[in-house]
């Protein structure tokens, strides 16, 4: 046949299946009503076809210039360790994964931390004990390696008269040595089994409270923005040296993880000041959605 092969997609969203038309050599005819789709559109499928490799110095200089002034713009809010200052307490993990006859350990390198996430919990007040149940269903953190490397995180529960709970990060071999209040002889902690959520209904690891799901639902549809969270972790990947037997050094990655410091917490709170100083104005742009759910 020598008709050529047109690929018409009116929906195509951010253009996989355009772009894949595209690199058979099909013409391609593609759209989408959403304003933001029909942009990412134009990027993945016209701009490349049109200016090919030429196109990549561009991209990489603005993409550096925007990420350069967004981490100006926030960086306070993000404070972060350097790998130097976590060495410490990555050395074992890092001995472990990367250390063997042909591969000399050297240290943390100069570069900058990876893949910084911050973990949340939502947490709901228990009606007997005013306590701020951290609300999970899984503890567990990670499941990597041997199971003495598994972590969790095991919430501190507070004596009456303080209603926030703190946070630990344990080993596998520590798990067994944390009890709340509640638990009753013999019961240890175990991430994935001793939860305060399950089957929606919250349980108070300091009373022994049961909230059922419809308790829940309506205290949360009372909040302006819902059931509050709480910062429990934060996790990164923190750069490693090695070096090879034949002198070539070389950057490896291991896992971090960290309850939240002082600095932490402080960061969070001017982070939601500005947040409310700034909503107005962002609502009066139009920056904010304001569409009922």
């Amino acid at each position: 046949d020598d008709e050529d092969v047109v690929v018409a997609d009116p929906m195509a969203g951010g253009g996989s299946i355009p772009l894949e038309a595209l690199r058979y050599g099909f013409r391609v005819v593609a759209n989408d009503l959403n304003p933001v789709a029909s942009t990412i559109l134009r990027a993945t499928l016209l701009y490349p076809a049109r200016h090919g490799a030429d196109l990549l110095p561009t991209l990489r200089n603005e993409a550096r210039a925007i990420r350069e002034a967004v981490s100006r713009r926030l960086s306070a809010y993000f404070p972060q360790p350097a790998a130097a200052e976590l060495w410490s307490e990555v050395e074992i993990e890092a001995t472990r994964r990367f250390k063997t006859g042909q591969v000399r350990l050297v240290g943390a390198s100069s570069k900058p931390t990876k893949r910084i996430t911050y973990l949340w919990m939502r947490t709901y007040p228990c009606s007997g004990c005013s306590l701020h149940i951290p609300l999970s269903t899984n503890f567990t953190l990670s499941r990597k390696g041997p199971r003495r490397a598994h972590r969790a995180v095991f919430p501190i529960v507070p004596s009456m008269g303080t209603n926030k709970s703190g946070f630990e990060i344990l080993l596998q071999p520590d798990w067994a040595s944390r009890r709340w209040p509640v638990m009753g002889p013999g019961e240890t902690f175990d991430p994935a089994n001793t939860v305060t959520y399950r089957g929606g209904k919250a349980t108070c690891p300091r009373c022994g409270q049961v909230a059922g799901s419809d308790d829940i639902k309506r205290f949360a549809q009372q909040q302006p923005t819902g059931l509050a969270s709480q910062l429990y972790g934060i996790v990164c990947r923190v750069p490693v040296r090695v070096e090879y037997q034949s002198g070539d050094e070389n950057t490896r990655y291991v896992w971090h993880f960290r309850v939240p410091s002082p600095e932490d917490l402080r960061a969070v709170d001017e982070a939601e000041r500005f947040a409310v100083r700034e909503t107005p104005r962002w609502r009066a742009l139009g920056l904010l959605p304001d569409e009922a759910i």
